[in-house]
């Protein structure tokens, strides 16, 4: 909802933090002033903030990869000037233990390293477009909240599709916003050259003045994306499996059949002694290497459209 929000669309975002401990006035005050700054500076330098703006959107079109996240890069430093007021301790009157607090009578001013340089971890290749699953429902209600335009197939189409399966994720303990956030989002991506699109399907294509903010909401290891904040949870929860007594048969049938998967299996006994040793993970093995598996589980429904034309 802050400042990072607005960037995704090449706009300046500024958090004032007007510190809620300070009196009522000089809120009101620093406020009104910001609010003049930012207007004297919007006159004074307008054509060149809508031509740099301009330039980010020209950039952005023709952009071919997406960084999602991003590491701190500590060798690139700036040097500012830091104005503040000397940290000391007291005794608290609450606990009777040393407390923090920052003593007025004593102010400086000190030169400090400001870290503001950061270097792609992670980034993606820009797709031709996503495909959403007209399902989603919330999804797409959102995407058309935030301005991002789509396009509702009338007919099936065909045509390169990559797609995800989440391979591994963490989630917090706790909930914030609501919202229990995933986090450290593994994928396993498949390429399929000709993947069947259903009507109905929306397509948003990455041609548009919202192709960052579709990159950072639909790519699942961004991390604010809809998988982040639990849009897609329910593809998270397993809802079919097997029973034992019944699937032995049927995976001794399939290991029969098929000599390539006995193999796999006897060369996972061998280089892992306690799956060798347990009956119930071969059998789960087989069951996750066969036609049984749940097609949807961890299957990540949006996928990327790679190229070609798609019908209307």
């Amino acid at each position: 909802y802050s400042t990072g929000y607005a960037a995704l669309f090449n706009t300046i975002g500024f958090m004032p933090e007007t510190h809620m401990l300070k009196a009522f006035g000089p809120r009101v005050l620093s406020t009104y002033d910001f609010l003049l700054t930012v207007l004297e500076t919007t006159r004074e330098q307008g054509p060149a903030l809508m031509a740099a703006r301009a330039e980010a959107a020209r950039q952005q079109r023709v952009q071919t990869n997406f960084a999602l996240a991003w590491t701190l890069d500590e060798s690139q430093t700036e040097t500012l000037p830091f104005q503040g007021y000397e940290a000391r301790h007291k005794t608290s009157e609450v606990s009777g233990q040393p407390r923090l607090y920052y003593d007025r009578a004593a102010p400086y001013s000190r030169p400090v390293r400001y870290y503001n340089t950061y270097r792609p971890a992670l980034s993606v290749r820009r797709p031709v477009a996503y495909l959403i699953p007209q399902a989603w429902e919330e999804v797409i209600r959102r995407l058309r909240l935030n301005g991002v335009e789509l396009r509702q197939l009338k007919t099936a189409a065909q045509g390169p599709v990559e797609t995800y399966e989440i391979e591994d994720f963490q989630t917090s303990p706790r909930p914030y916003e609501g919202h229990y956030l995933h986090s450290q989002v593994q994928v396993k991506t498949t390429t399929d050259p000709q993947a069947t699109i259903a009507a109905g399907d929306y397509v948003a294509l990455l041609d548009q003045p919202n192709a960052r903010y579709l990159v950072e909401v639909l790519e699942p290891q961004a991390p604010d994306s809809f998988f982040a904040w639990g849009f897609f949870d329910s593809i998270l929860q397993q809802k079919e499996h097997f029973s034992a007594y019944v699937f032995e048969d049927l995976a001794a049938e399939l290991l029969r059949r098929d000599p390539a998967l006995r193999q796999q299996l006897e060369d996972r006994k061998k280089q892992d002694a306690a799956f060798a040793q347990d009956g119930a993970a071969q059998l789960e093995w087989v069951y996750q290497h066969s036609p049984h598996r749940e097609a949807g589980f961890r299957q990540y429904p949006v996928r990327r459209w790679l190229g070609g034309r798609l019908p209307e």
